[in-house]
This record gives C-alpha cells, structure tokens and sequence, in this order.
C-alpha cells in the first residue's frame, strides 16, 4: 500500500489554515443574525399581507444565501489539503505522452481522507497515478466489477456518463478514488488526450485485462492536511447545530391565522417553509461534519499496517 509524502512545511499551513477564512465566515454569520433580528423587530409586525410576504421573503432569503454559503466555507475548510507546489516539475518524470493531470480524492466511508494532484495513465494492463505526494498503480482484478457499481456512477461513453469514480474493495468496506481532470478543455489537444483516457479507461473497466506489475494501492491512512488538533475542527459541526437552532426558531415563532383572504395565508406557508428548509439543512449539514470527524479520528488514531485485502473478483 502506498503512502503520503508530504512535505513538512505543510504542517504550518494546517495551523493556519482556519483562519483564511474567518472574516468571510464572520461575516456570513453576522449577516444571517441581523436578518433574523430584522425578522423578529421589523418583519413581523406587518400585518398588511402584501409588505408582509415582501419582508418575509427578503429576510428568508438572506438566511438561506448566508446558510448556504457558510456551508460551502466550513466543507472548503474541512476538506483542505495542502498540495504544494504545481503539476509543472512532474511533467518530466512521466513516460510517455498518454498520461493526463487529474485531481484524486480518496474517499472512505464517504470521507475524504486524502487527495493529491498528478498524472495518471495506463500502460501494459495497469493504471497507474503518480502526483506531488503519492503514487500508487491499479490492475483490475483490484477493481470492483462495473455491474457492483452505483447506477449513478457507473462510467458509459456512450450514455455521456465519462468515468470519474474508481471503486475497489479492501476490508469490510468500499474505498473510491474520485478522479477530476485538470483543465480537460485548454485547447484541442488537450480535450483530445483527455477524451482518449476516458475511452481507454472505461474499456480497462469493462475489459478487465491482465495487468503487468504487482498492485500498489492507493493511501488509506489520514493525509497530514487532514489531521487537525485545533478547536476549529468542531466549528462546522457546532455551526450546523445552530443553524439547526435557527431553523427551529423560526418553526416555533412562525405566525399562524385562520384567515384564508389575501396573502396572509402564504405569509405564514413561507415561514413555516423557511423554518423547516433551514432546520433540514443544518441537521444534514452537522450530521455529515459529526461523521467527517469520526472517520477521521478512527484513521489519526490507528497505526497504519498492512492488512489483509479481502476482495472476490467477479
């Protein structure tokens, strides 16, 4: 099994990387809180049905714009490696010209536990990826069957569904490699090589050949961007809490009426939506940031050792 080779200056942008963003997210908390209180000074006193709905819907939206961006800056944050320098110094240790930039993201338990940029390419029956901090090579008896695969995943050229997952078995459990094709339009050379890949790498799915070296499967312990000590590392999940408080706020001070003229009775449908969609989102939004913290834990806390890889090719 292979493993990260990270440099050790990326330790220092772990400790600091919390903060590149602490002002975009202060902000976006601010901004939802003031609407809130605008909500509840201003917002509800209206009893006239037109300026009433008006409000609402200026207010609850906001709440959502800012919910929505606080969850995409707390899955930025979580997610975060550091990778170093560019693609530019690798290019002159990659044989031959078939191999294309990819990004890989290894995923466990539907965790991202690491990723790295590089090359990737097949040569002889192989797959193999060689990037800034890792490399690794796949055959396909490692590779889980296509029809075991998610419908949704499943690569088809010829349904326009190009491959972007990579599944194979280990343990008890699935692990994908997610690749994403670096700048896969620059000019039409590079969408050239880019589509070739596609191609070659779903008939190397479908075809199933004898590879020509041994396996070297991709990093499974927990990348060094990942291994967070700081108390930032529960801000996103305390922060899904609240939003969860908010949401619930709002469910409970929502205005009801039995008035079924004018625009009232959408008054109090668009609160009681509001509250519900807010309320839906944080919960999803701190129970994915609990179950990151958990995978990842388990991985930081366990020596890595090989171990045994329990696959049954089909």
């Amino acid at each position: 099994m292979a493993t990260w080779r990270v440099p050790s200056q990326i330790s220092e942008l772990v400790e600091h990387s919390p903060y590149e963003t602490i002002y975009l997210r202060a902000f976006a908390w601010v901004m939802l809180l003031f609407a809130m209180g605008y909500d509840f000074i201003i917002a509800r006193r209206w009893e006239v049905d037109l300026p009433a709905l008006t409000s609402d819907i200026q207010v609850f939206t906001v709440v959502i714009v800012c919910q929505l961006c606080l969850v995409f800056l707390y899955t930025r944050l979580s997610n975060k490696i550091d990778l170093g320098p560019g693609l530019r110094r690798l290019r002159t240790k990659i044989p031959g010209e078939a191999a294309v930039p990819v990004l890989v993201d290894i995923i466990q338990a539907d965790v991202v536990t690491g990723s790295d940029e590089g090359f990737i390419w097949i040569e002889s029956g192989t797959l193999y990826f060689k990037g800034l901090q890792t490399v690794f090579r796949l055959n396909s008896v490692d590779v889980s069957p296509l029809g075991d695969w998610p419908r949704k995943i499943r690569p088809s050229i010829d349904r326009g569904i190009p491959p972007r997952y990579i599944l194979f078995r280990y343990q008890n459990g699935t692990v994908q490699v997610r690749l994403k094709m670096i700048d896969p339009f620059m000019d039409h050379a590079t969408r050239r090589k880019s589509h070739l890949f596609e191609r070659g790498l779903v008939k190397w799915l479908a075809e199933r050949p004898e590879g020509s070296l041994e396996s070297l499967l991709p990093p499974l312990d927990l990348h060094d961007s990942l291994r967070h000590t700081s108390p930032f590392r529960l801000e996103g999940f305390f922060g899904g809490l609240l939003m969860v408080g908010i949401g619930a706020l709002i469910l409970l001070t929502a205005r009801h009426g039995h008035n079924g003229l004018g625009l009232m009775p959408i008054v109090y449908a668009t609160e009681l939506s509001a509250g519900l969609l807010v309320s839906v989102l944080g919960a999803r939004f701190a129970l994915s940031q609990w179950r990151d913290i958990k995978v990842r834990n388990r991985l930081a806390a366990n020596v890595p050792q090989p171990l045994e890889k329990k696959f049954q090719d089909h």
